[in-house]
């Protein structure tokens, strides 16, 4: 399962890609979409799938238009750190 996010209609919204052209929009963004899987103690790809809309969007159309996002946002920035080693090798 591959989950992007984008801003539809003015709001963030994660998203199910569904192949290298479409994808299909869940209705809330990938934070709520955790969150409600921690507290439901069910895995995030069962959360995803029932959260999913009949509305699809071309790939290449949000890349274009500059509408895709962080894979993770919070409401208040200084809440929410995403960060990663940048190493892409092993034995470090």
């Amino acid at each position: 399962m591959r989950i992007i996010q984008c801003l539809h209609d003015g709001a963030a919204r994660a998203a199910l890609v569904e192949d290298e052209a479409t994808v299909r929009l869940t209705e809330a963004d990938t934070y709520t979409l955790a969150r409600r899987a921690i507290a439901a103690g069910r895995p995030l790809a069962e959360i995803v799938e029932a959260a999913l809309t009949e509305t699809r969007l071309d790939y290449q159309a949000l890349i274009d238009e500059r509408r895709l996002l962080p894979p993770l946002t919070h409401d208040d920035p200084a809440h929410c750190l995403v960060t990663g080693t940048g190493l892409t090798h092993l034995g470090s």
